[in-house]
């Protein structure tokens, strides 16, 4: 059953991100080159959206959910390396808008939490870089080499916590929570268009490194 349909002013960038509203209902939240949507289950605008975006988007929107009062934030790749932050009304941060990285964002930004803190994660087509709330940047830009391959992705454990990105190579960034960092080689096939999953394949409740290419399966884990 189709329960409403509604024509948008382009195409969606990424999958929208649910979001819980006022009174407890829930929404969803996405963005198109031009403008950032929130729309409830009717179907309707929430409020003041959609908002019209400073730049051109080149990501999706990037979700931050926060437990306090503040709700949400949303962040929004744009132009040639902008973030565009927002608050749950769709109003620009005023600590925060734009951040001008060197290079154009590839991946939407994300959203993690460590020792009571939260952080973005923020990739563009030269450099990791992790900006902790209320702050600046948590490190030095870390140098990417090559390419990148799939969106990075991060975890939070008592035994291995870390950020990691991928390239077509099958050399994958691993960069800790202090910015300290070594590069990992997966084999696997010609190493020439790789696909990368960082994901708990062993069942230790760490994520492991897996690497496709063609018809070829490798997967890196802990000892």
């Amino acid at each position: 059953e189709v329960l409403w349909k509604r024509r948008l002013e382009g195409r969606i960038l990424d999958d929208p991100a649910p979001v819980q509203l006022p009174g407890g209902s829930w929404g969803m939240l996405f963005n198109t080159s031009d403008q950032l949507h929130l729309i409830n289950k009717r179907g309707e605008e929430v409020g003041s959206y959609p908002i019209r975006l400073p730049e051109e988007a080149t990501t999706g929107v990037g979700m931050a959910q926060y437990q306090e009062r503040d709700g949400f934030n949303s962040f929004i790749g744009c132009g040639q390396g902008a973030v565009y932050g927002f608050d749950r009304d769709g109003n620009l941060l005023a600590d925060w808008n734009p951040r001008r990285l060197k290079a154009p964002l590839l991946y939407p930004v994300r959203h993690f939490q460590y020792d009571f803190k939260d952080y973005l994660l923020v990739v563009s087509k030269d450099s990791l870089l992790v900006f902790q709330r209320y702050s600046g940047r948590r490190f030095p830009a870390v140098a990417l080499d090559g390419a990148t391959s799939g969106s990075p992705d991060f975890q939070i454990h008592p035994l291995s916590s870390r950020m990691v990105v991928a390239s077509e190579t099958g050399r994958v960034k691993v960069v800790n929570t202090e910015g300290q960092h070594f590069n990992l080689f997966l084999k696997v096939g010609a190493n020439r268009a790789v696909r990368f999953a960082f994901a708990d394949v062993t069942c230790d409740d760490r994520k492991d490194y897996i690497a496709l290419e063609g018809q070829q399966l490798s997967v890196y884990t802990y000892e």
